[in-house]
């Protein structure tokens, strides 16, 4: 985990992580969806001397391997005081490669943790919704039994077009639902009676 300044959490949290398969050099690895991803603050700090060198792009999938680092799932059981995580700010835990079953480790672990609140966000609801349709009717482990209590759920609305995505997000089994309008890229107007909480901001990652 590492502790962040974002206002809203404690740390962010990044048990999935990517393998360039031509260098072996592991960081991060996202495919740009929206216009939100334009400016990507991680795809930024992944083609430098902090990531595996791959800008996040199509192409770039097939030098790809997800991983999963058990020892930071390790670290939310370990850390004792309550805190509030932001799960894969470096990528989308709902990328299209990204097998359900890993998913379905990272809950595990975060329900293990009950004592932590994460924060799970998405430009993916509709693969979202398909997992947890595939959870219920696989009964995996932690046997599903629909919203975690302490696992927020939310999607990226930056334009008037991905407004979509939130009620997508109304049929996501979460305790607390809500949207990132970051980087807020034209005026909206936020149905606010389907979500829990609403963040704003500008581009992080724009020179």
């Amino acid at each position: 985990m590492n502790k962040t300044g974002i206002s809203y959490c404690d740390f962010s949290s990044n048990p999935i992580r990517a393998r360039n398969t031509e260098t072996d050099k592991v960081g991060w690895f996202c495919t740009k969806v929206s216009y939100g991803c334009t400016h990507c603050y991680s795809e930024t700090l992944n083609v430098g001397r902090f990531g595996n060198g791959l800008a996040y792009t199509k192409p770039n999938e097939s030098k790809v391997e997800f991983v999963l680092n058990e020892k930071e799932i390790e670290s939310w059981r370990k850390h004792k005081t309550p805190s509030k995580i932001f799960v894969c700010d470096m990528t989308d835990l709902f990328h299209e490669m990204i097998p359900f079953e890993m998913i379905l480790r990272v809950f595990y672990g975060m329900a293990t943790a009950d004592w932590h609140t994460f924060q799970v966000l998405t430009k993916r609801p509709e693969r979202a919704l398909e997992f947890f349709k595939w959870w219920k009717m696989n009964k995996g482990i932690p046997p599903y039994s629909g919203a975690l209590p302490n696992v927020w759920f939310g999607v990226t609305v930056e334009n008037k077009k991905e407004l979509r995505r939130i009620d997508i997000l109304s049929e996501i089994p979460a305790v607390v639902k809500f949207v990132s309008a970051e980087p807020l890229l034209e005026d909206l107007i936020i149905p606010t009676d389907k979500i829990d909480w609403l963040i704003c901001g500008g581009e992080s990652g724009k020179d």
